[in-house]
């Protein structure tokens, strides 16, 4: 049984896994484990939904986060990021709380209507267009990692590149990001608490140097697994069972020691 007094921070995977059976449950009990907007949009617009086989096992994660969570962090990652900087914004949780305790009846559904879900063609075309807003990010991403890379090669060398500290880059990122889509948001940037999303910060910095340095092409999830990560503190741990993200997570000094491994 895992005692551990660190609240973990828990990536979709991981609620899989209790349902699955992957991980046995009785094995954290004990443990103080966080479920967050991610997870619960994951889970909502999941494809899984849509299969008469698999959407038993988003029933079942489910049940195992409205059971066995300690927390369920409600607030998107962009409104936790502007919350830091911005104690006083107002976020209005009402449509989230509400959309909440229809999963919460959704994981208590019979098998037979669970079996129908999948037949509601609003339903489908909802699960089906949901990430498709990311496309046009990601492509862009993709399509600019080779013009990097060739850079990199012709001047500071791949080892040196990976050696640079660019989190600075990440941090500009966070702020347009911010800027441009909640420009009422009234942040200090000069004492903004940045030691609260180092593993955010450092991680996304590590996964932009991979697809630079090495090729690889990002895809939706990685969106939703990065900002999983936004809500993780300095005294947290995460918890993912994706050999990507430890491996990234553990090749850091900063990063790693946010890591929650099981013995």
């Amino acid at each position: 049984m895992v005692k551990i007094k660190e609240r973990i921070i828990c990536d979709t995977n991981i609620w899989y896994g209790f349902a699955s059976g992957k991980l046995d449950l009785a094995d954290f009990s004990s443990a103080n484990l966080i479920c967050t907007k991610v997870t619960i949009d994951e889970l909502a617009s999941s494809e899984n939904i849509l299969d008469d086989d698999k959407v038993f096992l988003v029933q079942r994660a489910l049940k195992m986060i409205f059971s066995h969570a300690s927390d369920i962090i409600l607030e998107s990652p962009v409104h936790w990021l502007i919350r830091m900087g911005d104690p006083n914004f107002k976020i209005d949780l009402s449509t989230t709380k509400s959309n909440l305790e229809k999963l919460r009846i959704f994981s208590n559904l019979d098998k037979t209507v669970l079996g129908q879900i999948s037949r509601i063609p609003e339903l489908q075309e909802n699960i089906q267009n949901y990430d498709k807003p990311l496309d046009p990010s990601i492509d862009f991403i993709n399509s600019m990692s080779p013009i990097v890379n060739s850079n990199i090669k012709n001047t500071i060398g791949k080892k040196q590149h990976r050696k640079k500290d660019t989190s600075g880059g990440i941090k500009n990122l966070i702020r347009m990001m911010i800027g441009r889509n909640i420009p009422n948001a009234k942040i200090n940037w000069t004492n903004y608490p940045w030691k609260k999303v180092v593993l955010f910060v450092k991680t996304w910095d590590l996964f932009f140097k991979e697809m630079e340095l090495s090729g690889m092409k990002a895809e939706r999830n990685d969106w939703y697994d990065l900002f999983n990560m936004v809500y993780v503190n300095e005294s947290e741990k995460y918890w993912t069972l994706e050999k990507k993200w430890n491996r990234l997570i553990y090749s850091d000094i900063e990063t790693k020691k946010y890591q929650f491994k099981m013995n």
